[in-house]
């Protein structure tokens, strides 16, 4: 079974290796284009007879008629109409996130540089160029500078001169879409996090203690990027959970190692906590940004790491639900960026998080070229 999503234009990218031998798992991939068919079947002929005899048939028209705009409006139905199954939704995820992969102006598959700014540091250009630019890293950014970024107090302050090059932030990207929301700004312009793109050249700008990471990206103009897809195990009802939050007696931050030999912050809510096989296991539950708990960012290793799963680890979201619990479900297990690209800096999963049984659920590992 393949998962099919839209079909780029080639390019050549590079990400990361790690052997992996074939298989005859589901691929979503962008070889063919995904078709969502919506077909309108007339109601059936009514038996006029009948209800022309019936005792009650000024009512029992009506009710019947009743029917008929409810059913073609999708209120009432015959079958199911509790939405999506959750093999579907989750394979509407996937597709989404191949998008993202493809399409957006960050993509993690699209990195062109990055630069990572102690206090005080400038990056800065002295040419636009629609193609290539050269990026350089001082103290102090000199008279021919046309485009900065300045990383001081966990902020950036980006500047630029008149006539260079457009400026604007990223408000929103839409994988569904793929329509990005970009907002004009002046110069100069400070944020602690976000996007901005120089012309066609896209910006993104994040903290990683003790550092600014300024990650340049290629121009908007080699979008979409010919990625070819994930290499996902196929899609397993039973790594699907509805789990509980134990809270955390007091909220607080954990600092985290990275793959870059650094340590993140991240918000610690508690332990997630559901059953496998009869048995209890829990994992550490983080919020991967903001202070929203409705999310929980679940960074974990198991009995495929470092075999068929990426060595770090693999992460996945918890969707916390109306009656208070959580939808853990592995079957969207993805692996950190930082397997496409070396610029990520990614958070490795504390041993804790260490389940001791294989979770053959979500995304492999491909290894370099995509398998």
């Amino acid at each position: 079974m393949r998962w099919e999503a839209e079909k780029a234009p080639p390019r050549k990218h590079d990400v990361s290796s790690f052997p992996v031998k074939a298989s005859h798992a589901p691929r979503l991939s962008s070889g063919h284009e995904t078709r969502h068919e919506w077909r309108y079947y007339e109601p059936p002929d009514l038996p006029t007879a009948y209800l022309s005899t019936c005792p009650s048939a000024p009512y029992m028209t009506m009710m019947v008629a009743l029917f008929l705009i409810l059913w073609g409006f999708g209120m009432v139905g015959l079958g199911s109409a509790a939405g999506p199954s959750p093999e579907a939704e989750v394979r509407h995820w996937w597709e989404l996130r191949l998008r993202r992969f493809q399409s957006a102006p960050t993509s993690p598959v699209a990195v062109h540089r990055v630069f990572y700014l102690e206090d005080g540091q400038v990056l800065y250009a002295a040419v636009y160029d629609p193609k290539a630019v050269e990026w350089r890293v001082a103290s102090a950014a000199p008279a021919e500078t046309v485009f900065s970024v300045r990383f001081r107090d966990r902020k950036f302050t980006t500047a630029w001169k008149p006539g260079s090059a457009l400026v604007q932030f990223l408000q929103s990207w839409d994988p569904e879409t793929l329509r990005a929301d970009w907002r004009d700004v002046a110069s100069p312009y400070t944020l602690a996090e976000g996007t901005l793109r120089w012309g066609d050249w896209p910006l993104h700008l994040s903290y990683h203690p003790p550092y600014g990471r300024v990650m340049v990206f290629q121009p908007l103009t080699e979008r979409p990027v010919n990625f070819p897809g994930f290499d996902l195990f196929p899609y397993d009802g039973r790594f699907r959970f509805r789990a509980r939050l134990i809270p955390a007696e007091r909220r607080q931050t954990a600092w985290i190692e990275t793959s870059r030999g650094l340590q993140t912050p991240l918000p610690d809510v508690g332990w997630l906590e559901f059953e496998w096989q009869g048995k209890p296991y829990r994992l550490r539950a983080f919020i991967e940004s903001g202070d929203d708990p409705s999310v929980l960012f679940i960074i974990f290793r198991d009995a495929t790491t470092g075999k068929t799963t990426y060595p770090i680890g693999r992460y996945v979201e918890a969707g916390r639900q109306p009656d208070g619990s959580y939808v853990l479900d592995f079957n969207k297990a993805y692996v950190p960026l930082c397997a496409y690209s070396d610029a990520y800096n990614c958070p490795i999963p504390p041993k804790e998080n260490t389940l001791p049984w294989a979770v053959l659920a979500g995304e492999r590992y491909m290894g370099k070229g995509g398998g």
